[in-house]
């Protein structure tokens, strides 16, 4: 691994000391690096931007990057960022590693404490999907760190941009007006709302908890019938919220039916959503679930209009 290192933050209100960057100098994650720049300098935050070089020969290593002489196109690409991070002002470090990109991104988040990951996406499949949904998931269930992932169809709402689209983003445009919680009442979904709500306190944020049932089975239920099981599952979502945040936030609880990715895609359109939370699911300890969450997640990721932040519990 080579590194370079300038200054260090001395932290914030949200304890976001290290904001780690992924990158792979794409356009898909072009503005994915914007965000996280203006993150860090909102938050006071050291930015670590980290780039993997993959060698396919060797998938599962997490190993060294070996400089080359002339300069590869990757460290220029990251020299160039690492200007530009100097007249932005913010606090940051440059990493590149050689290997597996999941590996070697959990590696470094567990070895220098990294308190949220940002990524950007590609909407394509195969091996151009690099950082699409799969390692943002590996990563999500491996370590404890919050990440979060711009897709391809992210829009900077006040000015119609997606994040493709070359023009700089705003600050404002990371101050949260608008919350989804998206939740399927999994364990460790009280933890997920209680993360979500110290996000939604830090920008004053209106937060909505949505949960998703299957379509019902038989079209022979009446609509009364299917009314009554939807408020149960709007007073469990109540339950996630104790009286007194229900006095300090404002809060809304949404019960739909139907698929799931497109229930919770809808009402972030909806509500112009600012970011779509959801809780990270371990493989080994709900293999079938996680194996379900896999596909939803990918279709928001793929889809979403704003970046989705995915919470370990």
């Amino acid at each position: 691994m080579t590194s370079t290192v300038v200054g260090k933050a001395a932290g914030n209100a949200l304890g976001l000391q290290t904001i780690m960057f992924a990158t792979d100098f794409t356009r898909a994650s072009a503005s994915a690096a914007q965000y996280a720049s203006l993150l860090a300098r909102r938050h006071g935050s050291t930015l670590l931007s980290v780039h993997v070089v993959r060698q396919e020969s060797l998938p599962a290593d997490v190993g060294p990057y070996v400089p080359n002489e002339r300069g590869s196109f990757e460290e220029r690409q990251m020299k160039a960022w690492a200007k530009q991070l100097e007249v932005f002002g913010v606090w940051h470090e440059e990493l590149m590693a050689t290997g597996d990109v999941g590996g070697n991104l959990c590696a470094i988040i567990e070895k220098r404490n990294v308190d949220l990951l940002v990524m950007g996406t590609h909407g394509r499949k195969g091996a151009a999907k690099l950082l699409l949904g799969s390692v943002a998931e590996e990563v999500a269930r491996k370590v404890k760190c919050p990440v979060l992932v711009l897709g391809p169809e992210v829009s900077f709402r006040r000015w119609g941009r997606r994040n493709r689209d070359p023009e700089p983003i705003e600050e404002d445009e990371t101050r949260l007006t608008r919350i989804l919680l998206a939740t399927n009442f999994s364990s460790g979904t009280f933890a997920v709302t209680q993360q979500t709500l110290a996000l939604a306190e830090a920008d004053h944020s209106e937060v909505t908890l949505l949960h998703v049932r299957p379509a019902p089975a038989s079209e022979q239920i009446k609509n009364n019938e299917v009314q009554s099981q939807l408020d149960v599952y709007v007073n469990r979502l109540a339950k996630l919220v104790s009286p007194e945040d229900e006095v300090r936030f404002d809060l809304e609880y949404a019960v739909e039916r139907g698929d799931a990715a497109d229930n919770i895609l809808s009402a972030a359109e909806q509500r112009w959503s600012d970011l779509i939370v959801m809780g990270a699911r371990n493989a080994e300890q709900h293999p079938v679930a996680a194996t379900h969450f896999s596909s939803v997640l990918s279709k928001v990721i793929r889809r979403a209009s704003c970046p989705v932040l995915l919470l370990h519990p």
